[in-house]
């Protein structure tokens, strides 16, 4: 039944697309962890971009960590941390500064889905909680080297989020202040 589909797609994504994963004691666990991976870091490059999804709903994120059917999507021209990019997101599930969860929620409910291939609920939060981390990491990365930053220094968060207020503050361009 499902499962079975379930557990042919995921066979056929890691022999097609991820084949060392094939080898981990657990290839189901590690293709979760691994698209957990992906994610973060993709959202990471949007965040760093100053780009906004549009419609980051489940069914519009890859399992291999790229972006696709973005719905209406805008790069952020007069910074708006809350800015959404679909006229339809009344709500702003999708704003800019949201993504960053959404896209950790989007891993979760894969997660639930692939439950039936990892045997236990742990496991499929064992495959999910490196989000936050690969996400604040690339995130802080990429924006260290948007600002020629050579050196990660201890104040470099307390930095990013006091540039992302007054770039808020004041709507500037986020390109081309950077």
């Amino acid at each position: 039944g499902r499962h079975d589909a379930l557990r042919v797609l995921a066979d056929h994504l890691i022999d097609s697309a991820l084949p060392e994963l094939r080898a981990e004691p657990q290839p189901y666990f590690a293709l979760l962890r691994e698209t957990t991976l992906r994610t973060a870091r993709l959202v990471a490059a949007w965040q760093a971009a100053g780009f906004c999804h549009g419609l980051m709903n489940t069914d519009s994120m890859s399992m291999l960590g790229l972006t696709m059917d973005h719905g209406p999507f805008a790069f952020l021209e007069g910074f708006d941390a809350h800015r959404v990019s679909n006229p339809a997101d009344a709500a702003g599930l999708y704003a800019w500064s949201a993504q960053p969860g959404v896209g950790e929620r989007n891993c979760a409910a894969l997660a639930q889905a692939m439950l039936p291939l990892l045997g236990s609920v742990e496991d499929a939060r064992a495959a999910v909680s490196p989000y936050r981390r690969a996400f604040t990491a690339e995130l802080e990365r990429l924006l260290r080297a948007r600002l020629g930053l050579a050196v990660q220094g201890d104040a470099d968060r307390v930095l990013f989020d006091g540039l992302f207020a007054l770039l808020h503050e004041n709507r500037a361009d986020f390109t081309l202040f950077f």
